[in-house]
């Protein structure tokens, strides 16, 4: 509002009238006392004699009388105003478009500021939805992945007698495509500490295998009848040491190809009839 008083009032004064001029002294009254008639000089012939002479006294009373020309202090700072309007002009033009523009720019610093409080208010509640969106797609994952489970059968005529074999189901509701399986035993004293996760032997499958839900594979297999001597029991008894089994499969889901690890371990009760155990460390037994 300031900024349009003062305009205002500036170009008022630009474009108010040009103030008038000083009258002109009017000149002196011939009276008739000073008029006399004097004649030309002779001159001389073929020579002319050519003279300039100052201004009359007349003249120069006329110009001791003259009043010099009254201006007001307004009219003497407007007068560069008047002659300069076009500049002020481009002047005022540009004062007025800096002054949107930085406001413009004030403006958009502003938004800008408060877009990004919001964004970071917001953050929180943001991630909270993200955990709990990425939490219902894995929960819809797992429900749709394959899942490799070990399941034993029984054996009444243990620990002599009988097929010890682990075999992994496809208990999920896609086929799992499998890339790793192996399987071995061992023994391990009663008292003796397991290392934190298993050593397989190398193997290399001829082609990958694929199980459909439903489905089995065999990854390990023992005949309690046929790989045991007699001696070895007497031994085992001895040595206070148990027949351990050990094995894993990999395979990977066909919904995120991402690879999965079922382990398994377990040793042999020596009562008749007990069967198999689950043993080792937490590692050895997982599903992933």
């Amino acid at each position: 509002m300031k900024m349009w008083l003062v305009l205002g009032v500036l170009f008022a004064a630009l474009f108010q009238a040009v103030p008038k001029q000083a009258d002109k002294p009017q000149p002196a009254q011939d009276d008739g006392k000073h008029s006399t008639e004097q004649s030309p000089k002779p001159t001389t012939a073929g020579t002319e004699n050519v003279r300039f002479s100052g201004p009359s006294s007349e003249q120069k009373q006329e110009s001791a009388n003259a009043k010099p020309e009254q201006r007001t202090w307004c009219e003497e700072i407007l007068e560069p105003v008047r002659a300069n309007w076009p500049l002020l002009l481009v002047a005022v033009w540009g004062i007025l478009v800096a002054r949107s523009t930085l406001q413009a720019i004030r403006w958009q610093a502003e938004e800008t500021a408060n877009a990004t409080k919001a964004m970071r208010d917001a953050l929180p509640l943001q991630k909270s939805a993200a955990d709990a969106a990425l939490s219902n797609a894995k929960a819809v994952i797992n429900s749709e992945r394959p899942w490799m489970i070990i399941e034993l059968k029984p054996l009444p005529q243990a620990p002599k007698q009988g097929y010890v074999e682990f075999r992994a189901w496809n208990r999920g509701r896609t086929p799992a495509e499998i890339t790793d399986y192996r399987g071995d035993f061992f023994f391990h004293g009663i008292d003796e500490d397991f290392p934190a996760d298993p050593t397989f032997k190398p193997f290399e499958m001829l082609y990958r295998q694929y199980i459909s839900p439903g489905n089995s594979l065999s990854v390990y297999g023992f005949d309690l009848n046929g790989s045991m001597a007699p001696d070895q029991w007497q031994w085992m008894v001895k040595e206070r040491k148990h027949l351990y089994f050990k094995g894993r499969i990999v395979y990977r889901d066909l919904i995120t190809y991402e690879e999965h690890e079922t382990r398994f371990c377990y040793w042999l009760s020596p009562a008749d009839g007990v069967g198999l155990i689950m043993g080792g460390d937490r590692n050895w037994n997982k599903y992933t």
